[in-house]
């Protein structure tokens, strides 16, 4: 009896242990076929970072569409060219860009409770010429057919006697700015007048006809003894508004952006006409007033507009802005 239930015990442990074996194969086996199935489905990878295989069976094979080729080359192309730009030490603009601000449009005079309206204006006044670059600065003026005022030296105006009587056929101003360019404030009011009219001459020779009843007092000096000499001459001393320094400062930016940014009605700017910083700045400031709606006139044609009249030795000026630093 007891010998029965030990075998029978001993094949329970035998049979359970061949269960056992059995689960442990099957496990094994399909361990083995989940590896092999997903290995076959995942792409291969080379490891170079660039390369990739797939052998999929039941991906369909996908046509090449040549407008998505075409597409995709195209901006391949497109990325090298931005690429290539970047890298470029400056920028390529559109032909048509301009970064220049629109001047800005001067307002019209009301004359009076007319209704009616002007264009403002402005007089350009050149000093101490005529030298060999006032002929660059006449076909400027030319250009535009606009006029100015020539404050010349006496001494220099039979020399350039050509250029002096082109600016007057070409309804320019000439007036006298002395026969030397001496410092007033240390000459006697007898020499004072003998030069203005020594100069008043000497411009009458060349064009002709008396300048006009204004002159120019060098380096704008206005004392008791150039008013006294003015009045006796019988002219009114021409000063002015707006001032660069272009004498001092010698660069054409600073010279047109002083007068476009300071322009106004009636004002009368202060320039030489023997600087070449000045010529090209009026190359830019000429046309620049023009555009802006201001009518370029001359020196006497300012003051009688402000004034009425001339009245010998007072002085004629406006609010002085000075350009220097």
């Amino acid at each position: 009896m007891y010998r029965s239930k030990l075998a029978d015990e001993r094949n329970l442990i035998i049979k359970l242990n061949i269960a056992l074996v059995i689960v442990l194969v099957l496990l094994a086996g399909s361990a083995v076929f989940f590896t092999l199935t997903r290995e076959k489905a995942q792409p291969a990878f080379s490891g170079d970072g660039a390369t990739y295989e797939t052998d999929l069976e039941d991906e369909p094979e996908i046509e090449p569409d040549p407008e998505a080729a075409s597409s995709a080359a195209a901006h391949a192309d497109q990325e090298t060219t931005i690429k290539e730009d970047a890298d470029m030490d400056e920028f390529i603009l559109d032909e048509d860009f301009d970064p220049t601000p629109p001047l800005p449009r001067a307002e019209l005079i009301a004359l009076g409770d007319t209704g009616e309206y002007r264009a403002p204006r402005i007089a350009l006044t050149f000093d101490d010429g005529p030298g060999w670059l006032t002929p660059q600065l006449l076909d400027i003026l030319h250009e535009y057919e606009v006029r100015a005022t020539f404050c010349v030296i006496g001494n220099l105006v039979a020399n350039n006697a050509a250029t002096i009587t082109r600016a007057h056929e070409a309804g320019h101003e000439i007036v006298g700015h002395s026969w030397s360019h001496p410092d007033f404030t240390r000459t006697a009011a007898a020499t004072i007048l003998a030069d203005i009219n020594k100069t008043a001459d000497i411009i009458e020779q060349i064009i002709g006809e008396a300048p006009p009843p204004i002159f120019r007092s060098p380096y704008g000096v206005y004392t008791s003894r150039v008013r006294n000499a003015a009045r006796d001459a019988g002219y009114g001393v021409l000063n002015w508004s707006i001032d660069p320094r272009d004498w001092e400062i010698r660069d054409a930016d600073h010279i047109y952006d002083f007068i476009i940014e300071n322009a106004r009605d009636g004002a009368i700017v202060l320039t030489h006409d023997i600087y070449q910083s000045t010529i090209d700045a009026m190359a830019r400031a000429v046309p620049a007033l023009v555009e802006m709606g201001y009518e370029l006139v001359t020196a006497s044609e300012m003051l009688e507009y402000v004034y009425g009249s001339i009245e010998p030795g007072f002085e004629y000026t406006g609010m002085r802005i000075n350009g220097g630093q």
